[in-house]
């Protein structure tokens, strides 16, 4: 228990000592607001997780949707035609570690940042997607979500709840489903329409 200090100089560093460190969405002053809250909380990254840099933790970066210029998110690539969608690493607003992935989409239809896995070993065994993600805006009709593509069928194989309203906190998003014939796919992060949220802590498991 935090206890009354006895002298001024003990004040601000009891009051450090029992405060929790929390970011603004928008580099605000720090407060405890939930939609800002990160209190430090470190990236449960499994060691089975196939993502590289799940949690936007290395360095700074970002990619738009028509890949040029190219993307400098370590491992991530941003597509495709229509619409003017970025994605930029952020510490504004991580869900945990310092850093977070700010999506800003505008009049997009199905933009996606992803990360290309090749696997063969792992074709038809069941894997699971999950995430994080914080809406701060979103139009009537635009929607974010997670989702799998088939790089040698070219279609998607699954896709997680689309989230339609803006959320007042993180909202974890969960898939399963089966690695596709080939085992060349990628995970996505797609949004259409105007939205602008924040998404992190990304996870591909292969059991």
């Amino acid at each position: 228990m935090c206890r009354p200090p006895l002298t001024l100089a003990f004040v601000a560093l009891v009051a450090a000592a029992c405060s929790p460190s929390t970011s603004g969405v928008n580099q605000t002053p720090p407060d405890l607001l939930p939609a800002a809250r990160d209190l430090g909380r470190d990236c449960t990254n499994s060691p089975t997780n196939r993502l590289m840099n799940p949690s936007f933790e290395s360095g700074d970066g970002m990619a738009v949707n028509s890949g040029v210029p190219a993307s400098t998110i370590t491992s991530w690539d941003g597509c495709c035609t229509g619409g003017n969608t970025t994605w930029a690493v952020t510490t504004a607003s991580p869900f945990c570690g310092s850093r977070s992935i700010k999506v800003t989409s505008q009049n997009a239809q199905a933009n996606v940042l992803s990360q290309t896995i090749n696997s063969p070993a792992d074709a038809t065994k069941q894997f699971v997607v999950s995430g994080r993600v914080f809406v701060t805006t979103i139009d009537a009709g635009a929607t974010i979500k997670l989702d799998i593509w088939d790089l040698m069928g070219n279609q998607v194989v699954t896709s997680s709840t689309a989230l339609t309203t803006a959320s007042s906190d993180w909202v974890p998003l969960m898939q399963t489903a089966n690695v596709p014939t080939g085992g060349r796919y990628q995970v996505r992060i797609n949004t259409s329409g105007n939205v602008e949220a924040f998404v992190d802590d990304l996870s591909l498991i292969v059991p």
